[in-house]
């Protein structure tokens, strides 16, 4: 996804040389749904283990599934301002909570 967002935000995808609006606002929502999808991963790897994953475990693909883009960055901006994480998690949270799809 990140790639594919650096080559349509240059404007390599596209035939002019520079990127189209388009292409820059597709450029903009990737690295938020790379983010999201990182998240829910991580959320259905701590509900049900990463075992589960493997296994493609309907547990673990219903709780990927289940991650809400609202309640997610609403817990990622209370993260960010408490701070009462880990740096990677805060950082995390800071960078998903600023992202806007």
């Amino acid at each position: 996804m990140l790639r594919i967002a650096r080559e349509l935000a240059s404007g390599e995808s596209n035939r002019q040389g520079r990127p189209r609006q388009s292409d820059l606002k597709t450029a903009v929502n990737r690295p938020y749904y790379a983010l999201f999808h990182t998240l829910a991963i991580m959320a259905a790897d701590s509900a049900t283990g990463k075992g589960a994953r493997t296994k493609k475990d309907p547990a673990w693909a219903h709780t990927a599934r289940a991650l809400d883009h609202r309640t997610a960055r609403e817990q990622c901006q209370r993260i960010a301002r408490q701070g009462l994480m880990s740096t990677g998690a805060v950082y995390f949270a800071q960078t998903f909570a600023g992202c806007r799809p």
